[in-house]
């Protein structure tokens, strides 16, 4: 019964993140409204976390018939447990990846952030912005961005913070030295 549990986690993870990454307008890492811009987790890294999880669940699957069939002499149930935890761990990853967005509207923007309940920041209570953390891949650091003198929010560098800035545009608040 353990084997099956394990088993279907492993196949499930992969072919639901599958499913919801094709129905998802995760094809456009940029989307135009008229009335607002949409960024969200580039297309390509939530993919390429599907492409693992699909490719460790086959991995898995084939050594697990290695592990039955006598030719390892490892526990099927251990084999299983590694891939259907790394299997959970990558679902996981993916679906905060991509519950990432930043709306940006005429006078505020929303951030749905990797953990917790959306947040709302009017750019005219914006009393300061700084950059923190490493470079991401879109090459931007994240912005932190102060008000009332406690940070609010921070937007990662994971989406082009460039667009984000000119429509906030509010570059007399922006720090200019950086911290780590």
């Amino acid at each position: 019964m353990q084997t099956i549990i394990l088993a279907l986690i492993i196949i499930a993870a992969p072919i639901v993140a599958a499913l919801m990454e094709r129905v998802s307008n995760a094809g456009l890492s940029e989307r135009r409204h008229s009335h607002h811009d949409t960024y969200v987790a580039p297309a390509s890294l939530t993919r390429a976390l599907v492409v693992d999880m699909a490719l460790m669940a086959g991995m898995s699957l084939l050594l697990g018939v290695f592990c039955a069939g006598g030719f390892f002499s490892a526990d099927l149930l251990v084999v299983l447990a590694f891939f259907a935890s790394f299997a959970a761990v990558m679902f996981v990853a993916w679906y905060v990846l991509s519950r990432y967005k930043v709306q940006l509207f005429d006078e505020e923007m929303i951030v749905t952030p990797f953990f917790g309940p959306d947040i709302t920041v009017q750019y005219s209570d914006i009393e300061h912005m700084e950059w923190s953390g490493i470079r991401r891949g879109a090459g931007f650091r994240n912005l932190v961005i102060w008000i009332d003198g406690q940070p609010v929010t921070t937007l990662s560098g994971i989406i082009g913070l460039d667009q984000v800035l000119l429509r906030i545009d509010r570059f007399d608040v922006l720090a200019h030295r950086s911290t780590l």
